[in-house]
């Protein structure tokens, strides 16, 4: 009787480190795509797995977005939510499958959309009570950026006014109220988020510093 040969893991495709980040990492302005902040805690050697449509169909069930899917050995601690590097790419875990003594880590690239500039305006008085305004610009990455149009109508015209989703990190936005993005300025009507990233709901138009 022929005895079944047994499977060898060879993980020969590229090394994944898994890393932590620091006190750099949440700092307004940080490029999220890469390691700017992050320190490796170990390293593993991988092998690449092929990410097929089902994967990709089951990941956007769950709302997440899967760029590649590595094999590794069982490591401690490699969860969803885990920052992982390869080749000075940074990713997330967005989920961890175990089988014997390796695991299968499904990836999401944290790709960047460019970057736009985040308007602030800080009101003092002195001490004859008169305002003093100061302007400031703040430059932060964009995770995604969706372009879009809306329909307004004034005094019977219509006009087309260009809008936009802009999501960056929650840590990235203090309350301003106006950004620019490739060269265009909008008012931010409204916003949505998570906790860790943050929806930025924008319309090109009339757009006061401070408001």
């Amino acid at each position: 009787m022929l005895r079944r040969k047994r499977e060898v893991f060879a993980p020969t495709d590229g090394i994944i480190s898994v890393m932590r980040e620091t006190e750099r990492r949440r700092e307004r302005g940080v490029d999220f795509s890469g390691t700017d902040g992050l320190k490796p805690r170990f390293s593993l050697a991988y092998r690449q797995s092929r990410l097929r449509t089902e994967d990709m169909e089951l990941a956007q069930a769950d709302g997440v977005q899967v760029t590649r899917k590595v094999i590794t050995r069982r490591a401690p601690d490699v969860d969803a939510g885990t920052t992982c590097a390869v080749d000075g790419t940074a990713y997330d875990v967005t989920r961890v499958d175990f089988a014997a003594q390796n695991m299968t880590l499904w990836l999401s690239e944290l790709t960047c959309d460019g970057t736009c500039d985040l308007h602030a305006t800080k009101v003092t008085r002195d001490e004859r009570g008169e305002a003093d305004t100061a302007d400031s610009d703040t430059t932060v990455y964009v995770r995604r950026a969706r372009m879009g149009a809306e329909t307004h109508s004034k005094a019977g015209a219509q006009s087309v006014w260009p809008t936009v989703e802009l999501t960056l990190r929650a840590i990235d936005w203090c309350g301003e109220r106006s950004v620019t993005y490739r060269g265009v300025t909008y008012k931010v009507a409204s916003t949505k988020g998570d906790g860790e990233w943050i929806t930025l709901s924008c319309e090109e138009g009339a757009v006061q510093r401070g408001q």
